[in-house]
């Protein structure tokens, strides 16, 4: 009739309720069983057997479904360790000292292996994570004290948990005279005209350099056509040129239209306006609550658009210039590099889309500035051949911090290496916070759209060193 009936006569409507009724009848048997376990259906039958005697018939045939649980395996036990740590990392403790901890696959097993007792279950290895894990951090945060943001690293090294802990220091912003100079709107060939003549110059360059080589070859032709890098880069300056050059003369025609660019969506930092530099400190440690995060997408979606469609075409046919005239500087001396960008997190089993984001934007990068490449399947490595690349790249090496919500953020780290310098110190500057609507770019104190264009990117990588 689906109706329950209380000792007092109350009739309550059971007709759209889902009774689940759990047990540990039959696990004394289990548990007590002599000898090794032949199979789980073994298991499942004496659990079954047990139900059968315990309860009577009426009531089991208005049952319908009895599900045996499984005992925990080691993946189950190391995703209830993982659930503990997170747990303690909500503490106050924890986030005050804006603390991110990290514990090494086979710490965690270790810690996750001594907690776990068949018997008493969940509640044993709380109890081992408080001993090993809690102590341990509780120690080593007061005897490590920074007002900075720490990165908690803890490793096992010969049955012992070894502690690592590394400050992360925010980048210096830059000085207030980086931001490309752009003229206004009547002095427009005048600024395109100066681009031509940087990329004519280059031209020249170029042109004495092959003559040279034209000479020590006792004057036989050589194709450079058939070095693709060569040949590109040549490709590149000519296309430019004259992109430059159409532009410049319609400066001259009244009736010339300008084909409007999409305005750049960068907008200054308004957290990071501050005189005073205690006030900026402590704006930067708000960079690690999602409440500061929230405000900073708020704030910068109310504020109105910075540069406008004709700015952004100036300063679009800057960039290209500039980063023509960085390559020409390894192009001249014949120095092709090969590096790998390495994308890593540094929280173990986290970080994977924030990983595979970094690594489309920077593949979108590369195209745009035709840069040869090759991404690998799973998104942690680009492999790079081009002109210039450690200089191009030199500013967004280090820490880009992603918030989730109701989650510690997650610092993913970008290394930029090849044959000759596989291990180098790690660098912990802070170089970008990123969260689900807005980045924030610590060196130029400008913020942008999470779906950042190759163009806006590109300003914020020649900030950092592409000049």
């Amino acid at each position: 009739d689906a109706r329950l009936t209380d000792s007092l006569g109350r009739t309550i409507d059971f007709s759209n309720i889902i009774i689940i009724m759990t047990s540990n009848v039959g696990a004394s048997r289990v548990s007590g069983q002599a000898g090794f376990k032949t199979s789980k259906h073994d298991d499942s039958a004496i659990y079954t057997k047990a139900v059968e005697n315990k309860f009577r018939p009426e009531f089991i045939n208005r049952i319908d479904e009895v599900v045996i649980f499984k005992p925990l395996e080691l993946e189950h036990i190391l995703g209830i360790a993982r659930l503990q740590i997170k747990e303690l990392l909500s503490r106050d403790g924890f986030l005050r000292r804006t603390t991110i901890l990290n514990i090494a696959p086979d710490a965690l097993e270790w810690v996750a292996r001594r907690g776990f007792n068949a018997r008493m279950g969940g509640r044993a290895l709380k109890r081992q994570i408080e001993k090993d894990l809690t102590i341990l951090t509780a120690n080593q945060l007061v005897s490590n004290y920074s007002k900075n943001p720490i990165l908690f690293d803890i490793y096992l090294e010969k049955n012992h948990l070894v502690p690592q802990i590394s400050k992360l220091e925010f980048v210096h912003p830059l000085e207030k005279n980086w931001f490309p100079p752009l003229p206004k709107p009547e002095k427009g060939k005048g600024f395109y005209l100066k681009l031509i003549r940087t990329l004519e110059a280059i031209e020249r360059a170029i042109q004495r350099m092959e003559n040279k080589d034209q000479g020590n070859n006792n004057w036989a032709i050589i194709d450079y056509s058939k070095n693709i890098h060569h040949y590109s880069f040549k490709e590149k300056i000519a296309e430019t040129k004259e992109r430059l050059t159409h532009l410049s003369l319609g400066f001259r025609d009244k009736k010339f239209n300008l084909e409007p660019s999409i305005p750049l969506r960068l907008k200054h930092n308004p957290l990071a306006g501050q005189s005073d530099k205690t006030l900026k400190e402590n704006h930067k440690d708000r960079f690690f609550q999602q409440e500061a995060m929230t405000e900073l997408s708020e704030i910068y979606h109310r504020t109105s658009i910075q540069y406008n469609s004709l700015e952004t075409e100036f300063l679009n046919s800057f960039l290209d210039v500039s980063f023509l005239k960085l390559f020409s500087k390894d192009f001249l001396k014949k120095g092709i590099q090969k590096y790998t960008l390495r994308l890593e997190s540094s929280v173990n089993d986290q970080g994977q889309k924030q990983i595979e984001y970094l690594c489309d934007l920077y593949d979108q990068l590369f195209d745009y500035l035709n840069i040869e490449r090759e991404v690998d399947q799973k998104k942690q490595y680009i492999y790079i051949d081009g002109y210039s690349i450690d200089a191009l790249l030199k500013g967004e090496l280090g820490i880009h911090l992603f918030h989730l919500p109701y989650q510690n953020p997650i610092p993913i780290r970008v290394i930029l290496e090849n044959e000759k310098q596989r291990k180098k110190t790690p660098n912990n500057q802070i170089i970008r916070v990123y969260n689900e609507n807005t980045l924030t770019d610590f060196r130029t104190n400008l913020t942008n759209a999470i779906n950042i264009t190759k163009e806006e990117f590109s300003l914020l990588v020649y900030a950092g060193g592409g000049r």
